[in-house]
């Protein structure tokens, strides 16, 4: 009697509720809550995603999805860049200069994320636990006055300050 919960062999494909845990894992990356949702018993939930986590077939899937999600997000932000152009286009024939300058500024953060990404994606030297994507905050944003800068890590003491 065959396991349903068990592949074939090597390269079979998943099954269902292996597939579930992974499509889940990829949008909430946590074992308990994708287990939940794959159809596994809340009660064991969390034994059954730690378990899974560390099947090499399962893990290779998850890397799978996330490099199929990472493609598409890319397309995605060239899709929005391009939204956004004919969001100016239609501003300018209008005269809505502000709406215009908006997109504009739309335009430019999306196409800073996405060099950053591209160049946080070549770059092999980054280790296991360091942040490859940028701050946000670090993203200068002349709508809401922010110039760039990182957000101070501290709150300066007061004996500091004066």
């Amino acid at each position: 009697m065959t396991d349903p919960d068990h592949p074939a062999g090597p390269g079979a494909p998943l099954p269902p509720r292996r597939e579930a845990f992974c499509q889940h894992y990829v949008v909430d990356p946590n074992g308990t809550v994708a287990a939940v949702e794959a159809g596994y018993a809340p009660g064991s939930a969390r034994q059954e995603g730690y378990r899974l986590l560390n099947d090499p077939a399962v893990a290779a899937r998850i890397s799978e999805l996330r490099a199929d999600m990472a493609s598409r997000h890319g397309r995605a932000v060239d899709d929005h860049i391009a939204k956004l152009e004919t969001v100016y286009r239609k501003a300018m024939t209008e005269h809505h200069f502000h709406a215009a300058v908006r997109a504009v500024e739309a335009q430019a953060r999306l196409a800073r994320l996405a060099a950053a990404r591209r160049t946080n994606d070549a770059a092999p030297d980054a280790g296991p636990g360091e942040a490859t994507d940028p701050d946000p905050a670090a993203i200068a944003d002349p709508a809401t006055g922010n110039d760039g800068a990182a957000a101070p890590t501290a709150w300066p003491r007061l004996a500091d300050i004066g």
